[in-house]
């Protein structure tokens, strides 16, 4: 029996000439179609989905961006609110219910990278099933007590929690809260024991609480800080460098602190959308963080522009969410 064959090697070089040419005429037409989509979009308006209700910082962000990007793109960006689950509806929607085609974007800020944390069966990836667009910009955060305390710094309030071990308390939104992970890679870090007092309403009852002394200490931004002026006094701040505002106040890393993260927002598309229009997307982001309106409304608020790549901003978030994993496994928080 004589073998199989496929031919002479003269009757093949055809077929594998042949197959050549169309493969990579299915390459050159999918990058047609891609070119010809980031060419063409936007066409039509787009949503960028808020995960909290209107009136707060990240609903402000999400519609001062959105105006700015819209002279850009030359089509409408509409913020659209849809409050939930700690901003869990939003981030979810953005990730399992749009079409990635860049026509729905989401705002994201820090709970996006505590959520894994929190959350025994969240119904999404992250890093998988959404795509940053960039981080658009950051603030410090603070630790912050009354002005007549005690103590009159961090190394001072620090002795005082180890002498009095279940004696001082803080305000935070809630156990289950990125200023409640704050605080416990504080105690930590230190060996402290400070006790958490949730209030529903975060630092609109926070804030109140401290300046009345039900409570000892509460996270502050910058803004709240300046805000609140002489009545308080901040005791440390995140990040790498110092508040402007607060020039004597350290950073967590001057006084040999565990590293945390500041808060920030981001735009986050689909894990999807296609790279073209996610190029377009940060461009029209990256322009408007250096307009004229949207730098005077950061400087306001004590806010600082990033405008991170896509890459930069994927790396960013990647870190941030192994940062809160070893803080919260640490201190003993598991997902529910």
């Amino acid at each position: 029996m004589k073998p199989i064959t496929h031919g002479t090697s003269a009757e093949r070089k055809p077929m594998q000439f042949a197959l050549v040419v169309i493969v990579a005429g299915i390459g050159l037409a999918c990058g047609f179609g891609t070119n010809a989509v980031a060419q063409e979009y936007p066409s039509r308006p787009i949503r960028i989905i808020v995960p909290i209700a209107p009136g707060a910082v990240p609903d402000l962000v999400a519609r001062i961006v959105a105006a700015s990007m819209a002279k850009t793109l030359g089509q409408p960006v509409i913020a659209e609110n849809k409050p939930g689950a700690g901003g869990l509806l939003a981030f979810e929607y953005v990730a399992k219910q749009a079409a990635p085609d860049g026509y729905t974007i989401g705002l994201a800020n820090q709970p996006l990278a505590t959520a894994h944390v929190f959350v025994k069966d969240l119904r999404f990836d992250p890093l998988r099933d959404l795509r940053p667009i960039t981080k658009l910009m950051d603030g410090v955060l603070m630790i912050g007590t009354r002005a007549d305390a005690p103590w009159k710094n961090f190394q001072e309030m620090i002795a005082y929690a180890k002498a009095n071990p279940g004696k001082l308390n803080y305000g935070s939104a809630g156990v289950q809260t990125s200023g409640a992970l704050y605080m416990e890679a504080v105690k930590q870090r230190n060996g402290v024991d400070i006790v958490n007092i949730p209030y529903q309403g975060g630092t609109a009852q926070t804030r109140p609480a401290l300046l009345e002394g039900s409570i000892q200490f509460s996270i502050y931004t910058e803004g709240m800080a300046v805000s609140d002026g002489n009545r308080v006094r901040m005791l440390m701040t995140t990040g790498d460098r110092r508040a402007p505002n607060f020039p004597d106040v350290p950073t967590l890393k001057e006084l040999g602190q565990a590293e945390i993260p500041n808060t920030w927002f981001a735009l986050v598309a689909p894990g999807a959308a296609p790279g073209p229009v996610i190029d377009k997307l940060y461009g029209a982001a990256r322009a408007a963080l250096q307009s004229p309106d949207i730098v005077g409304w950061m400087d306001k608020n004590r806010l600082y522009p990033v405008g991170s790549t896509p890459d930069e901003a994927y790396k960013s978030l990647a870190r941030e969410m192994a940062i809160f994993s070893e803080i919260a496994q640490k201190a003993g928080v598991k997902p529910q």
